[in-house]
């Protein structure tokens, strides 16, 4: 049998990362990480669906330089450097895309894929690929979003989302045994504790990495005297910053420093309550 046209320079081997990020530093997050992670541990063995920031055009296969490495690259479409809320929510822009793009993604020819997102699987659940499935998170991002209207969808959502996991081949998930267990027990027989795969929280090494402690003050600018205080992860609303502010702005803890490592959608609000809490 003839073998089907491939995208230039994707090649028959490669696996599809599929991840609404450009795969260098927009969104900053945990699923950017894994990407980046995934990029390192397979070289030359990923092509990559995603979304461009930049002057990379959309709707074909080309190649992104990342790390000095040349990778195949399919853009479904553009989005800006914001961490702003958007009238339509990102996730259902980049399901919309990636099914407006399926046929110009699978002339890639490729037969596996890794995915990251809810909405990414639901996407691609029916194109015939052995997936790897990337459970970013357990809960179910629909019970508390942003968007009001969706918050009704949640039950929906939740079950078409755990009927596609359970098409994947391999399902990998960040959480301890309970939390796996509580997964599977909330999918009503759809998902068996045995179909989950218990999977290690990645980091990127180049930005977080052992570093002595007067000189890691030195290099980022912060005084010896200060206590300081970090927290680590997406600014969300639902990871508690509100109480962090509350607690700093009532008890004045004197040379006390917090700091946000990371970005999100809540950024601009935890700015205006600091600002407003005279922080």
């Amino acid at each position: 049998m003839a073998e089907a046209p491939r995208a230039q320079g994707t090649g028959s081997c490669r696996v599809l990362l599929i991840e609404n990020c450009d795969f260098q530093a927009f969104p900053p997050g945990g699923q950017l990480s894994f990407s980046r992670q995934m990029l390192r541990a397979f070289p030359g063995r990923l092509a990559l669906v995603g979304s461009t920031t930049g002057a990379e055009p959309t709707g074909r296969w080309t190649e992104k330089e990342i790390d000095g490495r040349r990778v195949p690259f399919f853009a479904v479409g553009r989005v800006a450097r914001t961490a702003a809320k958007r009238w339509v929510p990102a996730r259902l822009v980049f399901f919309l895309r990636l099914r407006g793009h399926r046929r110009g993604i699978l002339e890639a020819g490729a037969r596996h894929a890794m995915v990251l997102a809810p909405e990414t699987l639901m996407a691609v659940q029916d194109w015939s690929l052995e997936i790897c499935y990337h459970f970013s998170g357990i809960e179910n991002p629909l019970a508390g979003s942003r968007y009001g209207w969706a918050r009704p969808l949640a039950a929906w959502f939740d079950a078409a989302h755990l009927r596609a996991a359970r098409q994947a081949r391999l399902r990998l998930v960040h959480a301890d045994e309970a939390a796996m267990a509580a997964l599977a027990a909330r999918s009503k027989g759809i998902l068996q504790p045995r179909d989950l795969v218990k999977f290690p929280t990645c980091v990127d090494p180049a930005v977080f990495h052992p570093m002595e402690r007067a000189a890691a003050r030195r290099a980022l600018g912060l005084p010896d005297g200060a206590t300081i205080l970090v927290t680590v992860g997406r600014i969300s609303r639902n990871k508690g910053w509100e109480l962090l502010l509350e607690v700093l702005s009532r008890f004045r803890l004197g040379s006390v420093q917090l700091w946000f490592v990371g970005d999100g959608e809540d950024r601009v609000a935890l700015e205006r309550a600091a600002e407003k809490m005279g922080l």
